[in-house]
């Protein structure tokens, strides 16, 4: 109608953006009740509420997600794998068992630290994330990053491999918070049904 397309615009105008189709539903569906019952002084309120707190929670949400991309709660395998091997005492990782080649994503924003050739771990990516959180990917076929670079969360950066004291193809994956190995579950288990 009319009124939907009116109520839209001004929201344009107001320079509110909407990720939430459910939201932006249900703020037009308000508006519009609003200028169908020529309701102007409520709704010129309503646009003074609306637009200043919607703003603000646009600042806060913003740095939600600037912050979130250095926590380190993505799975660095996208495809299909196995956890071939728990966090344990003995085993301060987890290992996710996959084909050799698979891609090994960062699991958070951060600067890579450390590029070597272990003779346990084989190929190694250590990246700092610069919040009290340090990842590290081992037995890599490949590695595609060089030490100093900053990484994106989800941006590739090398292969799952067999190399080192490997016995199959696996990515070693640990996660260290203030200079001690944490379990990976613990960040990990939230996004488990998300892969």
């Amino acid at each position: 109608s009319c009124n939907i397309n009116a109520a839209r615009i001004w929201l344009n105008l107001a320079l509110v953006k909407f990720e939430e189709p459910f939201l932006e539903y249900v703020i037009v569906h308000e508006m519009v009740h609003l200028l169908e019952r020529k309701h102007n002084a409520r709704f010129k309120e309503f646009m003074n509420q609306l637009i200043p707190g919607w703003r603000k929670l646009k600042k806060e949400l913003e740095h939600y997600r600037e912050l979130n991309r250095f926590i380190p709660d993505q799975y660095p395998i996208n495809n299909t794998f196995n956890i071939s091997k728990k966090f344990s005492n003995n085993h301060k990782a987890i290992d996710l068992s996959a084909v050799v080649g698979t891609k090994v994503m960062a699991a958070a924003a951060g600067v890579v630290i450390s590029i070597k050739n272990d003779q346990f771990l084989g190929k190694v990516i250590i990246i700092d994330h610069l919040n009290g959180f340090v990842t590290l990917y081992a037995n890599l076929s490949k590695i595609l990053v060089k030490e100093k670079y900053f990484v994106e969360k989800g941006e590739l950066i090398g292969f799952v491999g067999n190399t080192g004291n490997s016995k199959n193809p696996h990515l070693h994956f640990e996660i260290i918070k203030n200079g001690i190995e944490i379990n990976p579950d613990s960040i990990l288990a939230k996004n488990r049904n998300q892969r």
